[in-house]
């Protein structure tokens, strides 16, 4: 029984925090303010662009790092996906910088 003890607090855990289902879902845009994706990083896509497919939206953009070389291609464009235009989940790296032989 232990076991089983053990393990729903960590089933609990990821399934509260994946795809769209989270404890605080976004119903307004707050500007000036941080707006976090599904994980509750701060979204990073920048210079995007917003696609809809079907009844989702995709957001790309460049994912940016932080400190001197934050304005060189250092990772890649960035995916976001949502039904609402409020909420983002992280769909990872759409393309990602390859360095040249």
């Amino acid at each position: 029984m232990k076991h089983y003890i053990l393990f729903l607090p960590v089933c609990f855990a990821f399934l509260v925090g994946s795809g769209d289902a989270g404890i605080n879902k976004l119903n307004s845009f707050t500007p000036g303010s941080k707006w976090p994706d599904n994980n509750r990083n701060h979204i990073n896509a920048h210079g995007g662009g917003i696609l809809k497919s079907g009844d989702r939206y995709y957001w790309f953009g460049e994912h940016k790092i932080e400190g001197p070389a934050g304005n060189r291609a250092m990772v890649g464009v960035s995916c976001y996906s949502s039904a609402d235009l409020y909420n983002w989940v992280d769909e990872g790296i759409a393309l990602k910088v390859v360095e040249n032989d």
